[in-house]
């Protein structure tokens, strides 16, 4: 970073009694930050409404800087004046007759006359503070990422406050907020909307195997769970509770059991051999058959009578019987 020479006290004293400023031959350096963004109330803008030491600095002397004249500043409130890194270089080294050893300059400085500016940090604790309770009712771990916050932004007036609000719900994925600037008799005005990513990581069941579609699931040996963030799957996933299920879906080895490719494991499954009872009122005869559907306790099915080879109707009685009266 190029540097220009500090004025020292000893020649701000030579320049009070002779009425001439010789520059020193050996200035001390020191370092100053140029903010990205100022608000000014004046018709000029000063040193000290756009910088700040950066380091140890003698206050004496800061507050010397602090109000040199720098140049005009907009004319009218809420116009906005956009300078360079490269004039800001130019122009703060004039006015400081090259006396500044270091600037640290950002790509460029956004001046706007009234009005306060509100940085990144405090803009994203505001967002954060907006979220939290709804936040809160999520379970799992919740994590914000991806925030396109802007490096700064105006309020119209210094009395003005931050206000945040919902432009879309707050769930998992990706999420919109409004900021504004809320004036003292509740106006909104100077709108932005800042997206983020709200992530949810949870243990969620996966496969260890591969399962077949109708295969069904004996967790001991089949299920693991993976930390995962729920905002990035296809759907919700299985919560692992009741059963006896079974997958209507083929599922890869680690893939996530979701709740919609399970169902309830029927007490008969299609294809499966059963018992057929022929109950009488003074006779009960048995057989064996071949389901041709699923069927849960007490539904009709029909079963392939295996002597007779002939489809009758019946009512599933227990695991693997079909009663027929």
């Amino acid at each position: 970073m190029r540097a220009c020479t500090l004025i020292t006290a000893l020649t701000i004293l030579t320049a009070l009694v002779s009425l001439a400023a010789p520059r020193a031959s050996a200035a001390q350096a020191f370092p100053i930050q140029i903010a990205q963004a100022a608000c000014v109330l004046g018709d000029t803008v000063h040193l000290g409404e756009i910088a700040a030491p950066a380091g140890q600095f003698d206050a004496n002397e800061w507050n010397r800087l602090a109000g040199l004249r720098l140049w005009a500043a907009p004319a009218v409130h809420g116009q906005q004046l956009i300078l360079s890194r490269a004039q800001l270089r130019e122009m703060i080294c004039q006015a400081l007759d090259n006396s500044a050893a270091d600037l640290r300059l950002p790509n460029s400085l956004t001046i706007r006359r009234g009005g306060r500016v509100i940085g990144r940090n405090e803009i994203q604790r505001s967002i954060v503070e907006f979220l939290t309770p709804s936040l809160q009712k999520l379970d799992g771990e919740i994590e914000l990422s991806q925030m396109n916050t802007p490096d700064f932004f105006f309020l119209d007036d210094p009395g003005d406050s931050l206000a945040v609000s919902q432009v879309s719900d707050i769930n998992p994925g990706r999420v919109t907020v409004r900021v504004t600037s809320r004036t003292v008799d509740g106006r909104d005005i100077n709108k932005i909307n800042v997206s983020f990513h709200i992530a949810q990581w949870k243990q969620v069941p996966v496969a260890k195997r591969p399962l077949r579609a109708g295969e069904g699931i004996d967790p001991a040996t089949m299920i693991a769970f993976a930390r995962q963030d729920v905002s990035k799957l296809d759907g919700k996933p299985w919560d692992g509770k009741g059963g006896p299920w079974r997958v209507n879906r083929t599922v890869g080895a680690g893939g996530v059991i979701y709740a919609q490719n399970i169902e309830h494991k029927p007490l008969i499954a299609r294809g499966d051999k059963v018992d057929i009872i022929f109950q009488g009122q003074h006779i009960r005869l048995a057989t064996r058959g071949v389901a041709q559907s699923d069927a849960a306790l007490g539904a009709t099915i029909l079963v392939m009578n295996l002597d007779s080879q002939r489809q009758i109707s019946g009512v599933v009685s227990d695991n693997g019987v079909v009663t027929v009266q």
